[in-house]
């Protein structure tokens, strides 16, 4: 676990030994806890985590999101680069078709929404005064549900057409774990994948924030 500054002295949070993603809402080492990516080297501190999101309402030029979508960017830079020869192996010796490839992406990510969403309606039934919330969430649920079936339907009559074998092992592109094919939801559902799929996903939004103020 992470050490909290415990000194008399009020902490600040622009301290350079504060972990600025935990102070930004997601520290990958923290969700990630138990694993074999070791522990944040910096220290995460409630108190000044509070202090920080308080001023940012107030003054987004405080914010430190540049720097927590630089860190989460090279975070998963390392992840996928050692990730990439293990996979071009898998297809040297399991070739398929682009299209087969394609579609398998597209169903992975399918069920990631998937996944994501029913986790949202979870975190939203513990709280009160949520029930219109909690009921849209459900209905974006029921989407991603039968957007994900409609996609395996497309992949499944795709293998048939092609006459392809999936490959026994394959290589998650959201985790990088070896999975077997016939326990990819299991392996969806864990704890490591849905900690990877939530860091993708907010570096997803701030790269759409980016994106968007660069518009402007």
């Amino acid at each position: 676990m992470c050490s909290v500054n415990r000194s008399a002295q009020k902490p600040n949070y622009r301290d350079p030994k504060l972990c600025r993603d935990y102070l930004c809402g997601l520290c990958p080492y923290e969700l990630l806890t138990g694993s074999s990516h070791g522990v944040c080297q910096r220290e995460h501190n409630p108190q000044c985590r509070a202090q920080y999101q308080y001023d940012v309402r107030n003054d987004a030029g405080k914010s430190f999101e540049s720097d927590h979508y630089n860190s989460l960017k090279a975070f998963l830079t390392r992840r996928d680069q050692g990730s990439k020869g293990w996979n071009h192996r898998i297809l040297n010796l399991h070739p398929q078709p682009e299209t087969i490839q394609q579609l398998k992406k597209r169903v992975d990510e399918a069920t990631q929404e998937w996944l994501l969403k029913m986790d949202a309606v979870d975190q939203l039934a513990g709280e009160k005064d949520k029930d219109a919330a909690v009921a849209a969430a459900q209905e974006e649920v029921q989407k991603k549900s039968e957007d994900k079936h409609k996609l395996e339907g497309e992949l499944r009559a795709a293998l048939d057409k092609e006459g392809c074998l999936p490959p026994p092992l394959r290589l998650c592109e959201v985790c990088g774990t070896f999975i077997p094919h016939q326990m990819p939801a299991s392996h969806q559902e864990s704890k490591g994948h849905l900690a990877y799929a939530k860091i993708r996903e907010t570096l997803k939004e701030l790269s759409d924030r980016r994106a968007a103020r660069a518009q402007y």
